[in-house]
């Protein structure tokens, strides 16, 4: 085990929690924009006078070694038959150079840094590559096979082998970006992405691209030298690939906004939405990624794959020399805030809080806290996260309180109108507490969601047609109202339009051959009167007292034999015309009384 200890560690270690075991040591991060994908916020790194444009921490899968970026420096593990340091094959961590301050990494076949005094390349079978020419301000290494290309203040270098006319780089405009591959080299400019070498498979010939942002070639590969033969960038549309697909290497899977992508020998990996996704040659499992917490970097090497993640640097492929073992790193992700207060006893380290609000007081300050008043209601979900609901009846735990008396009122609350949460206030809520139910239409005491008979007609509300009307429960015609309805009001228009032609009779009874009530009164006084002044005139024997009062009047008996003559019988007969005192007050009676003396008509 080697632990490795420069000032550049000794810097980091005063942030917070100076890490004192070998292992990786990785705090909680509060994740927010990462510019240069080390796992470090970019406020925190202004904050803390790092540089946001400049990675951390960061790895490299080269050939057949892997690099990476820690708090000490650059540590390389694998094949090192090259070194400089001339240690045995599979001895890790690699010998690297005396290194100031390097802040990039780059492996391929032989290795290159950047640090304060510029770029650092060694090892490599024919030291190609490793010898750096003057360079003015490097921002950028690309470490290629048996090559080098660099990016400084007068644009893209290169140097080493010069095959297929790699070095040889043609006019660019404002380059950002360089890639050194195999046998190809790539630059990303003002233009877009420009490349230059071998072209046997097409890989220097570029796509239409939208606003390319990454390109990434296709390296050295120990086992075949065609898989190397391709290129990718990343653009507006996602990740696109030319050049050999000899192991479908340049076939792009669906990717859900990529942010990375690097070419290797034969397989290419990207990181999307989802973690790292790898497809192409898969001969020793490069491209089955393992699990991965929150990766921020992915480096595609020959036969093996490497990651960043909240675990530190993961490796995975070929390990026949120990590039896929990772050896112990150090990397100190301790992020702190900028609020004043002392990270041993900052409520929230994480946030910056110069208040160090507390309302629970719970240890956690509020703007770290998910239940501020720490009465069991997410703060996401509370009516009033700084004040506690506690002790009293929260039916549906929002935080309202479902009954506040004077003492909650007194803390600036107000009863829940709603205890159950449903929709509908309690005052129109036949269960106030139950989010289930709510009306309860025959009031039986089951709410209609649960009853079978919601308005207590007898009839299921499966087959009902108005369920809520205890008076309706079918339609025959189907026109939305009830049959009951439909009945009475049919039987209120007959009715309507029998009161109709009373009326118009009443109104009109010449034009129906009739005469008025005054007109037939007046005749049946007259012609009763004269029947009993001359009974026998009119075949009438004398005993002309057909009721039996003991008078004769027109009104009664007079008025009796009228309606006798027009054939009345029953109650209308004598309704109205019997006197008082009458010996013959039924109808029967005076029918038989009358026809003892009337001639048959």
């Amino acid at each position: 085990m080697i632990k490795r200890i420069s000032s550049r560690w000794l810097f980091n270690g005063l942030l917070k929690g100076l890490c004192m075991v070998t292992a990786i040591c990785i705090s909680s991060l509060s994740i927010a924009v990462d510019t240069d994908n080390d796992g470090l916020p970019d406020d925190w790194e202004i904050a803390n006078g790092r540089d946001p444009l400049v990675a951390d921490y960061m790895v490299s899968a080269g050939a057949e070694h892997s690099c990476a970026l820690d708090d000490t420096g650059v540590v390389c593990w694998g094949y090192n038959n090259f070194g400089e340091r001339n240690l045995t094959i599979m001895e890790t961590p690699i010998g690297v150079p005396t290194l100031s301050n390097p802040t990039q990494v780059s492996a391929s076949s032989h290795t290159c840094a950047l640090d304060d005094s510029g770029v650092v390349c060694w090892g490599g079978k024919s030291y190609e590559g490793v010898e750096v020419p003057t360079l003015t301000n490097p921002t950028q290494v690309s470490a290629g096979t048996a090559y080098t290309c660099a990016l400084d203040d007068s644009g893209v270098v290169c140097w080493g082998s010069n095959i297929y006319g790699v070095t040889e780089v043609p006019t660019l405009t404002n380059p950002t970006k360089v890639s050194a591959g195999e046998r190809h080299t790539c630059a990303l400019d003002d233009s877009g992405v420009v490349c230059w070498g071998n072209n046997n498979l097409g890989q220097t010939i570029v796509p239409s691209l939208t606003n390319p942002t990454q390109v990434s070639n296709g390296g050295a590969n120990p086992q075949t030298y065609q898989d190397d033969a391709y290129t990718c960038a990343l653009d507006d549309t996602g990740v696109v690939c030319w050049g050999s697909n000899y192991h479908g290497q340049t076939t792009v899977p669906t990717l859900t906004n990529p942010t990375q992508v690097s070419a290797g020998g034969g397989h290419t990996c990207a990181l999307d939405d989802s973690g790292v996704v790898c497809w192409g040659y898969n001969n020793a499992g490069q491209t089955n990624v393992p699990a991965l917490s929150n990766p921020t970097q992915v480096s595609a090497g020959s036969l093996s794959s490497c990651a960043l993640d909240d675990s530190g640097v993961v490796c995975w492929g070929s390990n026949d020399v120990g590039q896929a073992t990772v050896p112990n790193l150090i990397i100190e992700r301790v992020v702190q805030d900028v609020d004043g207060a002392p990270d041993d006893t900052d409520n929230c380290p994480s946030v910056a809080n110069s208040d160090q609000l507390d309302t629970d007081s719970d240890g956690v300050g509020d703007v770290c806290d998910d239940d501020d008043d720490g009465d069991g209601v997410a703060d996401d979900n509370d009516g009033y996260p700084l004040i506690s609901v506690a002790g009293l009846s929260d039916a549906d735990n929002d935080g309202y309180p479902d009954n506040c008396e004077k003492e909650c009122l007194d803390l600036g609350m107000t009863s829940d109108l709603d205890d159950d949460n449903d929709g509908v206030v309690d005052e129109d809520d036949a269960f106030p507490l139950d989010a289930t139910e709510s009306l309860d239409t025959d009031g039986d005491g089951i709410g209609n969601n649960a009853d079978f008979d919601d308005d207590g007609d007898g009839t299921l509300d499966v087959i009902d047609a108005f369920p809520l009307d205890p008076e309706e429960n079918t339609d025959l015609n189907n026109n939305g109202i009830g049959d009951n309805a439909d009945l009475a009001a049919l039987e209120a228009l007959l009715a309507a339009a029998r009161e109709e032609g009373r009326a118009e009779v009443t109104a009109n009874p010449s034009l129906y051959g009739l005469i008025t009530g005054a007109e037939l009164d007046a005749e049946v006084a007259e012609r009763a009167q004269a029947i009993i002044d001359d009974p026998v005139a009119y075949g009438i024997e004398v005993g002309f007292d057909l009721d039996g009062d003991g008078t004769l009047s027109p009104l009664t008996d007079g008025l009796l034999l009228i309606r006798y003559l027009f054939g009345f019988t029953g109650d209308s007969l004598i309704l109205g015309a019997i006197g008082e005192g009458a010996e013959r007050d039924t109808a029967d009676e005076v029918e038989a009384y009358i026809k003892e003396r009337v001639p048959v008509q």
